[in-house]
């Protein structure tokens, strides 16, 4: 850093209320940007009441949204996107799926409480935020590896919202060490697979385990008869349509 940037830093930090805790959280950020860390606000808050902790022994400072705010524009401070996609849609498909979806509830007399989605979805509970705080001098933010370790998981609910059966997770470890004397206690469902991928095997297990007797159990408890639909998209590890 050349005497300017000292000479500016130091002017700035004079506005602030707890000048020593934002160099060192400054410091720190610094740190984190040149190993390609990915930092959030949210991080960035709760680095900071540590740091406040550490230095005066209190836990009084709330590191709050308005003082975030003035520590970026201090420091000069900014967010970039690390990576990012967007979804097509298939438009065209959606007023004959519409058709042939309202036909089928009215050919089997069903109403809100007897229509169920379900849909998978993955969870990458180690990945880092796909944005991050920048030094005024970064034109970019390139990423770190990404880390693999996922769940998948898959809710169900019907459309009054009245029924939502457990999630169903799926991660790699046939017996997780951190389920031991809990396993029947849990408020999911969880299955084993390599890969943590549902597949067509375990689909048709939580069907037959899961879906058709809870589904059962709720509509004889509300008086419906025991007919329902269970909407799916058409994913490999989905069975096919008979």
């Amino acid at each position: 850093m050349n005497s300017h940037q000292q000479q500016t830093t130091h002017l700035t930090l004079k506005t602030a209320k707890h000048p020593n805790v934002e160099t060192a959280l400054y410091t720190w950020f610094l740190q984190q940007r040149t190993k390609n860390v990915n930092i959030s606000g949210e991080i960035l808050q709760e680095k900071a009441k540590f740091f406040y902790e550490e230095i005066t022994g209190r836990d009084d400072f709330a590191a709050s949204s308005g003082w975030l705010d003035n520590f970026k524009k201090r420091f000069k401070i900014r967010q970039l996107t690390v990576t990012g996609e967007k979804l097509s849609s298939n438009f065209a498909a959606v007023d004959p799926f519409q058709k042939l979806f309202l036909n089928k509830v009215r050919e089997m007399k069903l109403g809100p409480e007897q229509v169920y989605n379900a849909d998978e979805s993955g969870l990458f509970w180690r990945a880092l935020p796909n944005k991050t705080l920048v030094h005024k001098d970064e034109d970019s933010a390139p990423g770190r590896k990404i880390s693999k370790d996922r769940l998948t998981f898959m809710p169900c609910a019907n459309a009054s919202g009245s029924h939502k059966l457990k999630l169903f997770t799926i991660g790699k470890a046939a017996n997780p060490r951190v389920f031991k004397n809990c396993r029947n206690k849990l408020p999911v469902i969880y299955k084993n697979q390599r890969s943590a991928w549902m597949n067509q095997e375990l689909f048709k297990q939580w069907f037959h385990e899961e879906f058709v007797p809870s589904v059962q159990a709720h509509l004889k408890q509300i008086g419906l008869p025991p007919r329902a639909l269970l909407l799916l998209d058409n994913a490999p590890s989905h069975p096919e349509q008979k």
